[in-house]
């Protein structure tokens, strides 16, 4: 991953975290999320490299992944557990892989 890949990585892991963990005006609810950012992994592995995890972030109460996971079952782990999928953004146009943002449904306290 490019210095650049890593800004731009840092950068929307912010914004994210940001945008979800806002406490809400209208009502006191907590929302878990967890972020998976995936890309191929190269080494050995052409033409078809499977995607792993490169960087992840959890919220307090949410599923913790390990970065070097395979993608599809931390994706699939994480969706057990009641999370969806809110948001995906591509990594790069020609890099592969993806930027997860996975909330589980809200509860009210």
């Amino acid at each position: 991953m490019t210095i650049l890949g890593v800004s731009a990585l840092a950068v929307i892991l912010i914004i994210s975290i940001t945008i979800f963990l806002q406490p809400r005006a209208t009502s006191s609810t907590t929302t878990d999320v967890v972020l998976l950012i995936c890309y191929p992994q190269y080494n050995n592995n052409p033409p078809n490299p499977p995607l792993i995890v490169g960087a992840t972030s959890s919220s307090e109460g949410a599923p913790v992944i390990t970065a070097g996971s395979d993608c599809a079952q931390s994706l699939s782990d994480v969706m057990s557990d009641g999370f969806v999928i809110e948001d995906v953004q591509p990594q790069g146009l020609n890099e592969g892989g993806g930027y997860y943002t996975l909330v589980r449904n809200p509860t009210t306290s």
